[in-house]
């Protein structure tokens, strides 16, 4: 274990360790995640139209992919109903305005595909023991709500008051009632084994404090011998209740799916002062790692640097009280900030230094719309991808790797194509390769530990790479690694070296038609696209995106000599704003095809 101590003098906080590492603000691996927020529609939905939903959903999950994020936690469970149909809770009105209403589609089951189609994790985001929190009762619906059936299951506290929602009281279920920890269990279980999610995210799995909870069964199960054989003080046994919730969660799941990743949001203070998780609500994250029934501990530490309270201190501490070798994912308060980006920023420094190995912002739309965080992120902090990072305690064994490189400049140079053999042998453990790392450095050795040389991470196990930034006068390295579902990486590939010198003559004119770089690129509003034209000659200009669908065609016919430009402002050929998102530019004449990547930024 790395031991981190904090400098502080005169009101200013001195990161030592990072200082001497002289940290870069690039990181390998890394889980870059975003808490996507369902309940309210507060992130999504924004409409009760299926296909507008939709819409929007790809939109943020374009945005997130061009930011070179990688992990996105998608709230599947809010007050007691669900984003996915189930045998057990209504769909929650958020999607369609009644309480247990079809949208005509299965909204998890939807993101899951637009999620994975553009590399992402999905972790099923599954509020656990606040039920409700609405100034009235839940509707009439099919399923019916569980707090209509199970009034019973609420939590009461020390004076015998059941929160009542009428008086714009939340409603948790008792963690201490055996019939509440059946039920949510069995609707976890059904959610792991029916969706292909990468992991479970579980939030609320506490208590909404020390007063509570009182109900009749935790009462009679505490002094019982059966329900309190070790005849634990009650705050012990209450912290007992939600640890035997993770046990016998985690056994089970691992049963139905083994490479599942389990995680949980918790407070962003273990054990300190003044409120905390193990003590002000019965939560003790460190234990179920000690216990092996968690996989990632995401503390939600909404404090800033410098703070009476500061974020750097609550992370060291959670740093240095590891008990076991699971992950450390730093929550940020994102939404706190608006216009100090430079907190996100330092914060996500800080995590790095600490070596926690992620972060989540929380919320989505705050990412998005505090002043363009997300693109400030994807210039500095994200300007690289990076991989999830391991958990050898789930699967240790490498894929089998890539055995050979072939690389293929096109006849102009303007880019080129790298590509290998398919991985057709299945690792020991009987795994397929799931996708694939692409390195490339430019004028020095390759080094796949360097942050900057992962340059791409395909989104399905493809086995090309089309190098769009591939430029005269250097001398480029490439290697290629395979990743298997857990993110364990084979052995390098051969690492092949071209060197392009360019022409010899810097004022030859090209003999065809030729595509210069487009500008600005990324663009938001328009990119200037120009052609260079030695002759007469046809040529046709369009845009596909990376699934090879045609979004734009912007010119077909004949060019006479000179220099042309055309101006693309991210329409469709429908009409349609296209989304976020990396586009190819092909242009087409006589003598062959030129391609240029563009990113659209909204």
């Amino acid at each position: 274990m790395i031991n981190i101590q904090l400098v502080r003098n005169s009101g200013f906080i001195l990161l030592i360790l990072f200082m001497l590492q002289g940290l870069g603000f690039a990181k390998y691996e890394e889980s870059r995640g975003v808490w996507l927020t369902t309940v309210g529609g507060a992130d999504w939905p924004d409409s009760y139209n299926a296909g507008s939903q939709q819409t929007q959903l790809r939109n943020m999950l374009d945005n997130l992919k061009s930011a070179n994020m990688n992990t996105v936690f998608f709230q599947v469970r809010t007050r007691g109903c669900t984003f996915f149909p189930n045998p057990y809770e209504p769909l929650a009105a958020e999607l369609t305005g009644t309480l247990g209403a079809s949208p005509g589609y299965d909204p998890l089951a939807y993101a899951i595909t637009q999620a994975h189609n553009r590399g992402l994790e999905i972790h099923a985001w599954f509020n656990c023991f606040l039920v409700w929190s609405s100034s009235y009762w839940p509707p009439v619906s099919t399923p019916a709500h569980p707090l209509n059936v199970h009034p019973e299951w609420r939590m009461v506290d020390n004076q015998g008051h059941a929160p009542d929602p009428s008086l714009g009281e939340d409603v948790f279920f008792s963690p201490g009632n055996p019939e509440v920890i059946a039920h949510t269990q069995a609707l976890a279980w059904y959610l792991v084994d029916n969706y292909d999610i990468d992991g479970i995210h579980f939030d609320y799995i506490r208590y909404p404090g020390t007063n509570y909870s009182y109900d009749d069964v935790s009462l009679d199960r505490f002094y019982s011998d059966e329900g309190n054989p070790d005849n634990l003080v009650w705050p012990d046994w209450q912290r007992s209740q939600i640890n035997q919730f993770m046990d016998t969660f985690y056994d089970s799941a691992m049963v139905l799916k083994p490479r599942l990743k389990v995680s949980a949001a918790v407070i962003g203070r273990y054990n300190t002062p003044p409120w905390n998780a193990y003590y002000g609500v019965f939560q003790d994250p460190q234990q179920w790692a000690e216990n092996g029934n968690i996989d990632i501990i995401v503390p939600m530490i909404y404090w800033p640097i410098g703070d009476p309270y500061p974020f750097e201190q609550y992370l060291t501490d959670w740093v240095n009280n590891r008990r076991a070798d699971r992950l450390l994912y730093a929550g940020l308060g994102t939404y706190k900030y608006e216009d100090n980006y430079n907190e996100v920023y330092n914060e996500i420094a800080v995590t790095r230094g600490l070596q926690a190995e992620g972060h989540v912002h929380f919320r989505y739309d705050n990412l998005v719309t505090n002043t363009g965080f997300i693109w400030n992120l994807a210039g500095t902090a994200y300007a690289h991808p990076a991989n999830q990072p391991a958990m050898l305690w789930k699967d240790d064994i490498p894929p089998n790797g890539v055995d050979s490189l072939i690389f293929e400049p096109n006849e102009d140079y303007n880019y080129a194509l790298l590509k290998w053999p398919a991985v057709r042998d299945t690792a020991p453990d009987g795994e397929l390769v799931s996708k694939f790392n692409i390195y490339r450095s430019t004028d020095e050795p390759l080094n796949i530990i360097n942050p900057n040389h992962l340059v791409s991470i395909t989104t399905r196990p493809d086995t090309f790479y089309y190098d769009l930034d591939f430029t005269e006068g250097h001398t480029y390295q490439y290697a290629v690694t395979a990743l298997d579902r857990l993110q364990n990486e084979s052995p390098v590939s051969p690492v092949i070296t071209y060197s392009y010198l360019g022409l010899s003559n810097e004022n030859e004119l090209p003999e065809t038609l030729v595509l210069d770089r487009a500008f600005p690129n990324p663009f938001n509003a328009s990119v200037t696209l120009t052609l260079e034209v030695p002759s007469v000659q046809s040529a046709r200009l369009t845009i596909y995106d990376l699934q090879g669908r045609l979004v734009k065609s912007l010119f077909l016919g004949e060019l006479s000599p000179g220099r042309h430009q055309l101006n693309w402002n991210g329409d469709t050929d429908g009409n349609q704003r296209a989304s976020s998102g990396i586009y190819l530019l092909v242009l087409e004449n006589e003598s062959g095809r030129s391609l240029e990547k563009l990113t659209l930024l909204k």
